[in-house]
């Protein structure tokens, strides 16, 4: 069966369970009705969203770009989000999130021509997300086009069990761990880019999650992901992730604690992160080691760390939030061109684990409610060591009940040679600025 096809079919698998709820079958007979109580306590959910953007990009001279042309970028973006839940009682719930997702534009077409200029610099530039590492492809390319594309692909398809032990959750799903906003080095799943500025979902990964509640000071959580080789597609233990992690709250001192420990493709990490209360404030700390598989530059491990504090105040009768974040990663040496010479970092900018090169970073966030229907957003994240950095400012206007509209841009500053300012690619005169961007972002909920 063809991917669009088994795509169809568990889609339809779903449906028949919903329908079931509307066209009831065949009567029972009173001897079954004692048997088949449960469908007494059979319910669903449905919802979903459609996000529509648009972006309007100018690459300078010193952009990314510059050797495919200099004309503005005009870019499009539509995605659906189909999300089914069904719930068995108390005892299990099936969750289903189809998604669809339409992109493309001057960045697709530029990007793939880099890729035919510099093939060994720009592998994958342009391709679509995939499941070849997962347990089970779920997604489909429906168009790939050398300016647009077109994709679906089922990001959620998971069974909740909830026995008297605890919880057990297997299937497409996503997991997160770690207290970070921008920065998170505890969650090694599918972390979010500290640039992302829509987080509603994390991108689903087949794992096996257990939760066991620890009588009343918290709880243990193990994780199995397998992945396989995208080469011979067979599932490898150094491809796969199997982790663990405890919380513990402590009454006494208002304080919640985690640790944990991870085997993550073919290294393993150590971890600890806390949360606590200075008067109103709030503060975290998350700090990992990692042991490297292999020595690298002379090292066996490295150190991450993100420390934050938010705060919600009230000034000129207006509501204000905001928060402050550092971050460190003992991988990088501030030196940009080491994505192309050494394979470590290498490996986690394909795995989509690493998205900045640089040591220690601090983040900003300040927003204000305007009116009840509009907010206003800045965050602002700085390469501390060069300077250098981006500045994210966008305003969400509730104009309908189930309907935002965020206007926002992205935006980059630093000199040449600095990681956002723009640092040339080993034996090319390309440098690696990003494009400064201008968004439209309409989102429907239903």
């Amino acid at each position: 069966m063809t991917r669009p096809r088994y795509l169809l079919a568990l889609l339809a698998a779903v449906a028949a369970a919903w329908c079931g709820s509307f066209f009831p079958g065949p009567a029972l007979a009173q001897d079954d009705i004692a048997e088949e109580t449960w469908l007494d306590d059979f319910d669903w959910d449905f919802g979903g969203h459609l996000k529509l953007q648009g972006s309007l990009g100018w690459p300078d001279n010193d952009s990314l770009y510059a050797p495919v042309g200099l004309r503005p970028h005009y870019d499009g973006f539509v995605e659906s989000r189909l999300m089914g839940t069904l719930y068995f009682s108390d005892w299990m719930v099936l969750e289903t999130h189809y998604e669809a997702v339409a992109a493309g534009g001057e960045t697709r077409r530029k990007g793939n021509d880099l890729e035919l200029r510099y093939p060994l610099l720009f592998t994958d530039f342009t391709e679509p997300l995939d499941d070849d590492q997962r347990l089970v492809d779920l997604t489909s390319v429906v168009v790939d086009q050398d300016s647009y594309m077109v994709s679906h692909r089922l990001d959620r398809l998971n069974l909740t069990l909830y026995p008297e032990w605890g919880t057990i959750c297997l299937g497409r799903q996503a997991v997160t761990w770690g207290h970070g906003f921008l920065f998170n080095p505890m969650d090694l799943l599918n972390p979010f880019a500290p640039t992302d500025v829509v987080r509603d979902y994390k991108i689903g990964d087949d794992l096996a999650l257990a939760r066991l509640p620890m009588s009343h000071w918290g709880d243990i959580e193990f994780v199995y992901a397998p992945r396989r080789n995208r080469e011979d597609r067979d599932v490898k233990w150094d491809h796969s992730s199997v982790a663990a992690k405890t919380h513990i709250y402590v009454d006494d001192w208002d304080l919640d604690i985690d640790v944990m420990a991870a085997k993550h493709y073919e290294d393993h990490v150590v971890g600890a992160g806390a949360v606590g209360y200075l008067g109103d404030t709030a503060w975290r700390l998350d700090a990992t080691w990692t042991f490297l598989h292999e020595r690298d530059r002379g090292r066996q491990g490295y150190a991450s760390l993100v420390a934050n504090m938010d705060y919600s105040w009230i000034w000129w009768d207006l509501n204000w939030y905001g928060y402050l974040e550092f971050a460190y990663s003992g991988l990088s040496d501030n030196e940009y061109q080491q994505v192309y010479t050494h394979e470590s970092i290498a490996q986690r900018v394909g795995r989509g684990e690493l998205h900045l090169l640089g040591r220690t970073y601090v983040a900003a966030h300040v927003d204000v409610e305007l009116h009840p229907l509009v907010r206003v957003y800045v965050t602002t994240l700085t390469n501390t060591a060069d300077p250098s950095g981006t500045v994210m400012p966008r305003v969400v206007w509730n104009a309908d009940q189930d309907l935002d509209v965020t206007l926002g841009a992205i935006l980059s500053w630093g000199r040449s040679g600095t990681e956002f300012g723009g640092s040339t690619i080993p034996q090319t005169n390309i440098s690696t600025r990003p494009v400064n961007s201008l968004y439209l972002l309409l989102s429907w909920y239903f």
